[in-house]
């Protein structure tokens, strides 16, 4: 969802006369979520039999890392259960669709968890130069937003890629990363003394807190690859156009460190994520510069999560409705 982040993936495609460009079509969104936030895999322990490589388990080094622990501010914030729709575009020019699912899974009370699946498709005019698909699922607790897991599928043109995280209470944090064009597996591991997140949980956990111009909070975040310290600063209270209408929003400027390989960071170019400024804090724009032009992730829609038992309800009232109409 902001998922989490920030950096678009830019694309390197031939066009006509030789030229090249760097086309973006995708950005790690709500987690933005957009982030930029697949259905799960199979165990982290286990090895797949079926002819791929799997590598012995990489240690990561555990840097000494300490982050402010972060709880969900429910008496400000409204989580909404339901489809966030987003159009992804380059200069202008729609090139994605990005979609945040969230719902709450078993009843409200301790241990019951929050799911969020994040996907992300192309156009059908950009699939002739690059086809993404994209679904990544994080499972998290409801009542403090930690991780328990975190899983991907991206097939970006002839490469197909799963990932899962496995979170642990005791701080331990494996993933397995799939290459299956390749055949390749990967295994990494570590322990964190931190409270370390994935990007979707992060995303949210930030959301979940009243911000005021000037306000700065940092999050420890693990995307199954690589671990980041992803500072954000309160820049400026404004007004966005989302879902066809101005918003009044709360631009956030994200900072992000790469603890695993440090160079990466100079890589980064600047975005900007601007949020509600109301109780749902919903992710409504992000905008992040690439080599040429902005790449913007923009809210399309919600659509509000309706449950079978509520929807009888509602139908229940309607009817009685109908009746006092007829008489």
């Amino acid at each position: 969802m902001f998922c989490f982040l920030v950096a678009p993936l830019s694309k390197q495609v031939r066009l006509h006369k030789g030229a090249r460009l760097r086309t973006p079509v995708r950005r790690l969104c709500l987690v933005f979520m957009l982030s930029l936030m697949f259905s799960p895999l199979a165990s982290a322990e286990s090895v797949d039999a079926d002819g791929f490589i799997a590598g012995q388990w990489e240690e990561l080094v555990s840097v000494p890392l300490s982050t402010p622990r972060y709880v969900p501010s429910f008496d400000n914030f409204d989580l909404q259960e339901g489809t966030y729709t987003y159009v992804i575009s380059w200069q202008g020019i729609p090139a994605a669709e990005a979609s945040v699912s969230v719902s709450a899974q078993g009843p409200a009370g301790v241990g019951s968890q929050i799911l969020v699946v994040n996907t992300a498709e192309t156009f059908r005019p950009i699939d002739l130069l690059y086809k993404l698909r994209f679904r990544a699922e994080t499972l998290m607790n409801r009542a403090t937003f930690v991780p328990d897991i975190y899983s991907v599928q991206q097939k970006e043109n002839s490469r197909v890629k799963d990932l899962r995280v496995n979170f642990s209470e005791d701080g331990q944090i494996s993933a397995v990363r799939v290459q299956h064009d390749k055949r390749e597996m990967k295994r990494v591991r570590f322990v964190s003394q931190n409270d370390t997140l994935d990007p979707v949980s992060a995303a949210f956990l930030a959301r979940s807190q009243p911000w005021r111009v000037g306000e700065v909070r940092s999050f420890d975040v693990f995307n199954g690859k690589s671990r980041y310290v992803i500072h954000l600063t309160a820049m400026e209270r404004t007004s966005v156009e989302a879902g066809g209408r101005a918003r009044a929003a709360i631009m956030i400027v994200p900072k992000v460190q790469n603890l695993v390989n440090p160079n990466q960071s100079k890589k980064l170019r600047e975005a900007r994520i601007y949020l509600s400024d109301d109780r749902a804090r919903e992710i409504l724009l992000i905008e992040s510069e690439v080599f040429i032009g902005t790449v913007k992730t923009r809210l399309k829609s919600f659509t509000p999560l309706v449950r079978p038992e509520l929807r009888e309800v509602q139908v229940i009232a309607q009817t009685k409705e109908l009746d006092k109409s007829a008489l």
